[in-house]
């Protein structure tokens, strides 16, 4: 007789639950809902007051960037001494665009200029122009716009680079 009266004690009792979801409709652009009363009050008293004598239609002065001119670095100036001297001392020279590339296909590409007697050169483009202009080069600076790499031979086999130009490619 005891266990009746416990038993319903014992049981457990799930009420009925029911999801309700907000923000289900979807708002209309034509008809927006109005704001609630204390936050369109709160908007208006905050909403900023301009000066209505102020012609919106003249004419604003334009600002002037500051030009800041780069002080020259002695180092970039060393640089472009020991790269004009190597330009100055090759017989044949060629520009070739640097394709993004990793660092092991860089190295490859040094090792097989470097068994056939070329250097790859990769000077930055302010070292460049300090080096070429006012030289004989100065025509080949529009060409170091991007990363540009120089290749020097020494001896006059311009067939060496073409080929090697072509078997990148391929």
């Amino acid at each position: 007789m005891t266990s009746l009266p416990c038993k319903p004690l014992l049981t457990s009792w799930n009420p009925l639950t029911q999801l309700v979801r907000f923000r289900t409709r979807t708002p209309d652009i034509r008809k927006p809902i109005p704001q609630h009363r204390l936050r369109a009050v709160a908007l208006k008293l905050t909403k900023p007051v301009y000066d209505k004598t102020l012609n919106p239609l003249l004419p604003i002065k334009p600002v002037k960037p500051k030009i800041i001119k780069a002080q020259e670095n002695s180092f970039e100036r060393i640089l472009a001494n020991e790269f004009y001297q190597i330009l100055e001392s090759s017989k044949v020279v060629a520009m070739v665009h640097r394709n993004p590339m990793g660092q092991k296909e860089i190295y490859k590409m040094k090792l097989l200029f470097h068994k056939s007697k070329m250097k790859y050169l990769w000077y930055s483009n302010t070292v460049a122009k300090l080096a070429m202009s006012g030289t004989y080069y100065e025509p080949l600076l529009p060409l170091y716009q991007s990363h540009t790499v120089t290749v020097v031979i020494e001896e006059n086999s311009v067939a060496k680079v073409r080929s090697y130009r072509t078997a990148q490619h391929n």
